[in-house]
C-alpha cells in the first residue's frame, strides 16, 4: 500500500457541521480518493453525484446577491464545510471589511478534484456564474510524475504536461464514467448509464447522487442498497449507505451496516478507518481506538493511523513508530515530498520542533526543485482563460507550504494575486496544536481544515483580495 492511499485513507477523519448532511456524504467520496489513484471505476462519476447542498448555496448567491461575485475553484479544502468552508467564511469576513461592495463567494470545489477536472469546468463555471474574481487552490490530487527543473527545460514541461494529460484523460476514459460537455446531469442521463453498464453498481451510485440533490431520499437510499446487493464486492455501496443512515440519524442502521460490511470484507483497511471515524464522531472514543487497532494489526506500516491514535491518549510510543516506518519509506522513495511532510507532523506531535523544521524545509525543497507537468499545464491554462475573459486571479498555496513552488508553475504571473499560508498555519499550529486547524493529514504536511482552520485560509485569503478591491 503507496503513501498516496495511506494519505487518502485519512481523509476518512473529516468531521463536518451535522446539520450539514451533504458534507458527510461528502467524507464517504473523500475517503475513496485512492480509487482516483488507481483509476477505479465511477469514482469521478460519483464525486460528481454528491454536491448537491453546495449547488443549492451557490444557486442562492446567484439569484438573491448582485455584487461583486468571486468563483472559488478547488478540491476538498475548498468545498467541504458548507457554510463554514473556507468560502463560506470568506464571504463574511469580505462584507465586514468592505461594507460599501457587497461580495457573493460561490464554492465550486470538488471532492477529488484534478485542476484537469477543474480546468475542464471552468468555461461553464464562467458562463454560469459571471464572476469578477478566481480564486483558485489546486493541484493536490493530481497524478505524480515528478520531473526535475532546469534552466533550459520550459518548453519541454509544456509538451511533457500535454503528453501526461492526454495519456491520463485516455486511461480515464477507459476505466470511469464521466459526464462529458454538452450533457446535462439529470435523472434520465443516469438511468440510460444504468442502462449501458446494467451489470455495474457504479451508475447506481451515481443516480442516488441525483436523487439526493433533489431530496429524494428514499430513492436515493433504495439505489445505494441496489449497487451493495449488485457487488457486494465493492465497498464504496457500503461506506456511503452506512454514512447515509448516519446522516439521516439512523445510527444503529448504520452500525448495522459498518458491521456487515466488515464481515463482507474482514480485511478491508477502508472499511476499519471509516468506523472509526463514525465511532469518534459519536464520542464512543474507545470503540475508536479499538477498531484502529484493528487497521494496524492488518497492516503494520500505516504510519498515520498512529497520528490518529495519538490524538486519544498521547501515546508517544505510536509516533515513535510512526517514525521508523516514515524513515523507512523515505529510505526508498526519497522524492516523495508528502513523506517529509508526515515526517514532520510525527515530530510536532513530539515537540522536536527542530527536526519538524529541517523536514518541513526538505519537503519545501523538493516541491522547488521538482515540478509536476500535470499541473503547471493547468495553472498555464487556469491563467490564460482568466486574462482572456477579464477576470481577476488570486492562486492560493495550500496551509503549511511554501509559496515558491505554486510560483514556479507560472511562465507569466503578471496580474496574478498570491497568497502565501505557509507562516500564519506552521505559527498557528506551532502554539495551537495540528489538531485545532487540521482533521487529517491527507496532504502529508497538512489536511482538511477544522471550522478553525477554515476561517484562518479564508481571512488569510480576505487580507490579499480586500487590499486589491481598495486599490
Amino acid at each position: 500500500m503507496d503513501f498516496r492511499k495511506l494519505s487518502s485513507m485519512a481523509c476518512l477523519f473529516l468531521f463536518m457541521n451535522r446539520k450539514l448532511i451533504i458534507n458527510r456524504i461528502s467524507l464517504v467520496i473523500a475517503g475513496v480518493l485512492a480509487a482516483l489513484l488507481l483509476l477505479e471505476t465511477g469514482l469521478r462519476l460519483t464525486g460528481i453525484a454528491f454536491l448537491s447542498f453546495q449547488e443549492y448555496e451557490n444557486k442562492k448567491t446567484v439569484r438573491y446577491n448582485k455584487g461583486y461575485r468571486i468563483l472559488c475553484l478547488g478540491d476538498s479544502l475548498t468545498t467541504l464545510g458548507g457554510r463554514n468552508s473556507y468560502p463560506g467564511h470568506l464571504q463574511a469576513i469580505l462584507n465586514q471589511n468592505t461594507p460599501d461592495l457587497k461580495c457573493s463567494v460561490i464554492n465550486k470545489g470538488w471532492i477529488g478534484a484534478t485542476s484537469e477536472d477543474i480546468i475542464s469546468k471552468i468555461e461553464a463555471y464562467l458562463k454560469l456564474y459571471k464572476p469578477d474574481m478566481i480564486v483558485a487552490m489546486m493541484g493536490i490530487n493530481d497524478p505524480k510524475e515528478p520531473v526535475l527543473y532546469t534552466k533550459d527545460n520550459k518548453f519541454r514541461i509544456l509538451v511533457k504536461s500535454m503528453r501526461l494529460y492526454k495519456l491520463f484523460t485516455r486511461l480515464s476514459n477507459k476505466t470511469t464514467l464521466s459526464i462529458k460537455r454538452g450533457q446535462h446531469d439529470s435523472e434520465t442521463f443516469y438511468k440510460n448509464a444504468i442502462n449501458k453498464h446494467p451489470e455495474g453498481s457504479n451508475a447506481y451510485l451515481a443516480l442516488s447522487g441525483f436523487y439526493w440533490r433533489h431530496e429524494r431520499f428514499e430513492e436515493a437510499e433504495l439505489n445505494i442498497k441496489k449497487a451493495v446487493d449488485m457487488d457486494p464486492g465493492n465497498i464504496r455501496p457500503w461506506l456511503l449507505l452506512a454514512w447515509f443512515y448516519s446522516e439521516l440519524e439512523r445510527f444503529q442502521e448504520a452500525e448495522d451496516i459498518f458491521k456487515k460490511g466488515i464481515e463482507a470484507h474482514p480485511d478491508s483497511v477502508e472499511l476499519y478507518m471509516h468506523r472509526a471515524a463514525f465511532y469518534k464522531e459519536q464520542g464512543r472514543f474507545k470503540e475508536a481506538e479499538e477498531t484502529l487497532e484493528r487497521v494496524r494489526e492488518i497492516d503494520k506500516n500505516i504510519s498515520l493511523t498512529y497520528i490518529h491514535l495519538v490524538s486519544f491518549d498521547n501515546d508517544r510510543e505510536r509516533l515513535k513508530d510512526a517514525e521508523i516506518i516514515f524513515k523507512d519509506r523515505i529510505s526508498k522513495q526519497p522524492l516523495d515530498d508528502r513523506l517529509f511532510g508526515g515526517l514532520a507532523l510525527c515530530y510536532e506531535y513530539m515537540g522536536r520542533y527542530e527536526d519538524a523544521d529541517e523536514c518541513f524545509m526538505k519537503a519545501d525543497s523538493l516541491r522547488a526543485s521538482y515540478y509536476n507537468p500535470v499541473t503547471w499545464f493547468n495553472y498555464q491554462e487556469l491563467a490564460k482563460i482568466a486574462r482572456s475573459k477579464g477576470v481577476k486571479l488570486i492562486c492560493v498555496q495550500y496551509p503549511m507550504r511554501s509559496l515558491n513552488s505554486l510560483l514556479k508553475m507560472f511562465v507569466d504571473a503578471d496580474g496574478i494575486i498570491f497568497v502565501d499560508n505557509e507562516a500564519i498555519f506552521k505559527q498557528a499550529v506551532r502554539q495551537k496544536g495540528y489538531d485545532e486547524y487540521f482533521i487529517d493529514t491527507f496532504g502529508g504536511d497538512f489536511g482538511h481544515c477544522t471550522d478553525r482552520g477554515n476561517y484562518l485560509l479564508a481571512r488569510n485569503i480576505a487580507k490579499s483580495i480586500s487590499e486589491y478591491l481598495k486599490k
